[in-house]
């Protein structure tokens, strides 16, 4: 395995171990039977600081990364070489199934691809359709504010109109109760005549007056009368 020495600790002092010396003590400790996941930063801060001289004084919490790295390099290291352990035709055999299952894949991922689209296109298509509803409503809607809005002005040019005849009504009822005031307290003569002689203060002197008329009547007649 090729590794990189005195890796840079972007976080303070760089690290006063390698990472050739962390896959070693890594390398040991699977070597000498332990479980990988027993293989942690502090079981490599052991062996580097007794099998390495490295100072106790690290902080095993700067190793948990180097660590993951290693183990992780190491297991592809295993995996690759026991492919190429497998015989040649098992390889051909395995990439014939794996194509035809990556055949069967793509077409069932197609196929649900396919039927999402539709059911997209289907959910969109009725979209269209509640927008073109939504919009004929808008629209009627619009038209029957409109609409109301001009019987509402309407009805107050009517209200407008039918106060000012009622006004002018009340005026002409007006004048002409003002009018028949006016004639009551303009009697005819007859009328005034007939209440003087209701008056007893008058009777007397009214009389004497229609006795002299009469007097004169008479008088004239003789005169004609006579030869």
């Amino acid at each position: 395995m090729t590794t990189t020495t005195d890796r840079k600790n972007t976080g303070g002092r760089p690290p006063n171990y390698s990472l050739e010396q962390v896959h070693a003590a890594i390398t040991g400790l699977i070597n000498c039977g332990t479980p990988r996941e027993e293989i942690d930063a502090a079981a490599v801060k052991i062996v580097l600081c007794e099998q390495h001289g490295i100072t106790k004084g690290i902080d095993a919490r700067s190793l948990e990364g180097p660590v993951d790295h290693v183990l992780s390099s190491i297991a592809e290291e295993e995996e690759n070489r026991l492919i190429q352990a497998l015989p040649e035709t098992a390889r051909a055999s395995i990439e014939s199934v794996v194509g035809s299952m990556t055949r069967d894949l793509q077409l069932l991922v197609a196929r649900q691809n396919a039927v999402c689209f539709a059911k997209a296109q289907e959910e969109c298509e009725e979209l269209r359709r509640d927008k073109t509803n939504a919009n004929w409503r808008i629209k009627e809607l619009e038209t029957q504010v409109h609409d109301q809005a001009q019987q509402i002005a309407d009805l107050s040019d009517l209200n407008e109109k039918k106060q000012a005849e009622n006004e002018k009504l009340q005026s002409d009822v007006t004048d002409l109760r003002n009018e028949i005031e006016l004639l009551r307290k303009a009697r005819n003569p007859v009328d005034q005549l007939l209440s003087e002689l209701k008056r007893s203060d008058a009777r007397d002197e009214i009389r004497s007056v229609i006795s002299d008329i009469m007097s004169a009547v008479i008088e004239d007649e003789r005169e004609q009368s006579g030869p």
